[in-house]
């Protein structure tokens, strides 16, 4: 018995010791410094902060739309609508564990606000490091996006989280 321990014991050190070839960083990774290193790439990062604002107005995804009994469907799908987020939380099936329509983690048709800000946040600090930009697209669309972003994340999930804003928008 004794001996099946310690042959087991040098069995997996040897399994853990022999793991240098997991340590090689492959080439061609995509970085931060090639995201910003062309006019059509920049704009690409900035098209990703767009992705993050909400669809307001979108049945199936704004809580204002749905979750009252203003409105109530026979069932959840029909021929031409499919409405499992929203019409769940007027019917009584939010919950903590894994929340309809979630702003905060971007599951269950929320938008992720904070990913967005922060991706706002890293365009800011790098659309210098574009050459062939105007000033308003280093500037002014970035900032205005990340204030829209901000204030949509205040209005809705009423949490004031720690993070830093690089750039205060509507008086903050």
């Amino acid at each position: 018995m004794k001996t099946k321990k310690i042959f087991n014991f040098l069995l997996l050190l040897g399994f853990l010791s022999g793991c240098d070839y997991l340590d090689i960083v492959p080439d061609n990774l995509p970085t931060l410094e090639m995201a910003f290193n062309n006019k059509s790439s920049a704009e690409r990062f900035l098209f990703t902060c767009y992705s993050f604002v909400p669809e307001h107005g979108k049945i199936g995804t704004d809580p204002g739309m749905d979750v009252g009994d203003e409105v109530w469907y026979y069932s959840d799908n029909s021929a031409d609508y499919s409405n499992k987020t929203t019409f769940w939380i007027a019917k009584g099936m939010q919950n903590s564990n894994e929340p309809l329509v979630d702003y905060w983690n971007g599951t269950q048709w929320g938008k992720a606000m904070f990913v967005g800000i922060r991706d706002c946040n890293v365009f800011i600090e790098n659309i210098e490091k574009v050459p062939d930009l105007s000033a308003y697209d280093k500037e002014g669309r970035s900032q205005g996006l990340e204030s829209l972003l901000s204030f949509l994340d205040d209005e809705n999930v009423w949490s004031y989280p720690n993070y830093k804003r690089k750039h205060p928008g509507f008086g903050w």
